[in-house]
């Protein structure tokens, strides 16, 4: 977004056509390729597999991981991922993370059909969580929770006093709904405090600790992982190093995603815990029961079922059906037609345009962002504290501030052409010049902006690394937990003209 700019001298001069053109034009942004990003939520309901992976809704076979079917709710950049769902009778509740509450029908379980998606503008807060209380859908995310009604309309806005809280999912208690913020439990009807948890996973009545929970309590260094009995005080826990991405009950045991490892322990009718056992694993996200004695499990890794204990199948503690994806990439290095990139998780190349795959290569040297960039128009500069960019043109300095007014991580100049990655995606902005003006004046135009907002991919994640591409106008653009991909510009029909 651009503060007002001034009038300056290259606003009155123009350069004609020198052949007239079929439509006056502006820049747009295209995602031209894109592979990997983040499996962030896993569901099984049946022999069905459901698996959110980026932008897409994966069916998929319990037994052997088989490819059943695809759906992509909004094309890649035009949303953010989809990073949590839940069922109920035969629907499907998806969050586009920050900006879409999306519903399905199940009518047909192998072909999930989209029946309508509500915007984060139409929810009144950004959407990161999805659940099911006393049978309704209740949304939470970044300036609070809403409850829907039955024809897909928001209530109120429950948020305290901070109007940016940021709130985990909503669960059912016997004080009313509650949900999580920090380290806090909030009764959702008048935000009252009702003890300390960073994330509440109900228990099922099979677990033999009726209206108990798992929780999750994060600090900066591990967190305390466990079960709560009906009033929300701790019953039993034990610690897990690093951040926690999710908790679940199955197959009687609690499962604690870490960073690098899954702890498990079994939940026992008074609520205590048994003896924790680990399986070490990087780059998990989520993770469902598959049947007796199998989970399937997703994340930046990929994909996988995972075999608990030994059987007539095969050994215990053993992945199998594994898909792996580009999802964590931490550095990137490039020679122009090819890029390197990954992470402790795993390397990869990827051959700009094409194909990208998993190699046995150390990744020693990282792309610097960049936070400076001359051009033969002026120059482009990311301030000092990453809130915005200052764009020197005709001598003057303008401000820029990223969609959201997300930090800005590293630019790219083209050309009339920036680039920027911020936590929010890519942005393009575009210089115009004489011959801009010349277009317009050749329809009888008023000249276009001296910069002008070209549009976005929108990323969860954000955009680390802009690697400019040797031909044509692209950029190689690489995401923490997004995957890797080419964006494109290109010259499109002005937004709102019509033809005489």
């Amino acid at each position: 977004m651009l503060a007002p700019a001034g009038c300056d001298s290259m606003q009155s001069m123009l350069e004609l056509p020198e052949e007239p053109p079929a439509y006056p034009s502006q820049d747009s942004i295209l995602s031209d390729d894109h592979h990997g990003g983040t499996h962030h939520c896993s569901l099984v309901s049946g022999r069905l597999w459901y698996q959110t992976f980026d932008n897409q809704l994966l069916v998929l076979d319990v037994v052997d991981g088989g490819d059943i079917v695809s759906l992509t709710p909004f094309e890649h950049g035009d949303a953010g991922a989809l990073v949590d769902m839940v069922i109920q009778d035969q629907l499907m509740y998806l969050i586009a993370d920050g900006d879409a509450l999306i519903e399905l029908d199940l009518e047909n379980q192998r072909l999930p059909r989209v029946r309508r998606t509500i915007p984060a503008s139409a929810l009144g807060i950004r959407p990161q969580h999805v659940s099911i209380v006393d049978g309704a859908v209740w949304v939470s995310g970044v300036g609070g929770v809403v409850r829907m009604d039955e024809r897909g309309t928001a209530g109120k806005v429950y948020r305290g006093d901070d109007p940016d809280v940021v709130c985990g999912k909503v669960v059912s208690t016997v004080e009313g709904p509650v949900v999580c913020s920090g380290r806090r439990i909030h009764r959702v009807k008048d935000w009252d405090y009702l003890g300390s948890a960073s994330m509440l996973e109900p228990l099922p009545v099979i677990s033999g600790l009726t209206n108990g929970f798992l929780f999750v309590l994060q600090s900066s260094a591990g967190a305390s992982v466990g079960v709560m009995g009906p009033d929300l005080r701790q019953i039993s826990d034990f610690a897990v190093r690093g951040q926690v991405r999710a908790i679940r009950f199955a197959d009687s045991r609690l499962w604690a995603i870490g960073e690098g490892e899954i702890g498990s322990a079994e939940v026992l009718k008074d609520g205590m815990l048994g003896p924790t056992e680990w399986i070490p694993i990087k780059g998990a996200r989520d993770l469902d029961m598959a049947g007796p004695n199998y989970l399937v499990v997703g994340g930046s890794f990929g994909r996988s079922i995972y075999r608990i204990k030994a059987d007539a199948s095969g050994t215990g503690d053993t992945f199998l059906a594994v898909t792996r994806e580009p999802g964590r990439l931490d550095a990137a290095v490039d020679d122009g037609r090819r890029v390197l990139t990954g992470s402790p998780e795993g390397a990869w190349i990827y051959t700009i345009g094409d194909d990208i795959e998993i190699v046995d290569l150390p990744i020693t040297r990282n792309t610097v962002p960049v936070d400076f960039a001359p051009a033969n128009w002026g120059d482009v500069r990311i301030s000092d504290d990453g809130k915005s960019l200052e764009i020197h043109v005709d001598d003057v300095d303008h401000p820029w501030v990223a969609p959201g007014g997300g930090l800005i991580n590293t630019i790219a100049v083209m050309g009339r052409r920036v680039w920027v990655g911020h936590e929010g995606g890519i942005s393009l902005i575009r210089i115009n010049g004489p011959k801009d003006n010349g277009e317009r004046a050749y329809f009888k135009l008023p000249p276009p902006p001296r910069i002008e907002d070209a549009g976005q991919l929108r990323i969860s994640t954000g955009v680390t690394h802009l690697l400019p591409v040797r031909v044509g106008d692209e950029v190689v653009w690489i995401s923490p937990f997004g995957g890797i991909g080419v964006a494109k510009a290109v010259r499109t029909r002005l937004d709102g003209w019509e033809s005489p």
